[in-house]
């Protein structure tokens, strides 16, 4: 799984990473309200990035809640909390890596994970919002997607975050146009493996 993340860069520089420009954000909302955070954890604001429903371009949305992470599995198979929003609420978080703990016995070590070109690592979510009473601004929540670990972080752990590389596999994650759940989506949920934008891990301490 993926509880823990990072995203501890400024705005400004957030936008000058390689891996930014492929998101198309058109605009970031509540941009001011961004506080940069070495341990981003659940029930912590975070920015995300989702399709508009007016055209293909995208924007970052205001503060949003990182919540429990969605299996990919149940996604593919139907049903459940996430069936609803499954088709039309897609987004992607955006962090410079992620925590994960490594058990040794009664002991358990954290370890970061991120790209080694040090370009944004862009995780496939789906987000949801409600007003609550006597609220006048709507709660928006996110959760990453986990898939099955690659072969080269299973020693770590058993799950990893879905992690899209190609402007292909973004355009597709983001394009709701249809408001259902494609199935061929589910290509995206294979094992983390990318030659071009390989992983590195670290022991660290969140």
């Amino acid at each position: 799984m993926c509880g823990r993340f990072a995203l501890a860069l400024q705005a400004d520089e957030v936008e000058q990473l390689d891996g930014y420009p492929a998101l198309r954000v058109e605009r970031w909302v509540h941009r001011d309200r961004y506080v940069p955070r070495y341990n981003v954890a659940p029930r912590t604001h975070s920015p995300v990035t989702r399709a508009r429903p007016e055209g293909p371009r995208f924007k970052a949305e205001p503060p949003t809640l990182n919540t429990i992470n969605a299996r990919a599995e149940n996604l593919e198979e139907g049903g459940g909390m996430w069936g609803s929003i499954k088709g039309r609420n897609r987004c992607v978080a955006v962090a410079q890596g992620y925590y994960e703990w490594l058990k040794k016995g009664t002991q358990r070590a954290p370890h970061f994970t991120r790209h080694k070109d040090r370009r944004l690592m862009l995780f496939a979510g789906l987000y949801d919002s409600a007003t609550l009473e006597g609220q006048s601004e709507p709660l928006w929540t996110f959760t990453i997607v986990t898939t099955a670990a690659s072969s080269g972080l299973a020693w770590l752990h058993d799950r990893q975050p879905v992690i899209l590389t190609s402007q292909d596999a973004l355009d597709r994650w983001l394009d709701t146009s249809t408001q259902a759940w494609d199935p061929k989506l589910s290509r995206l949920f294979d094992p983390y493996s990318d030659p071009d934008a390989p992983l590195e891990w670290c022991a660290s301490h969140p």
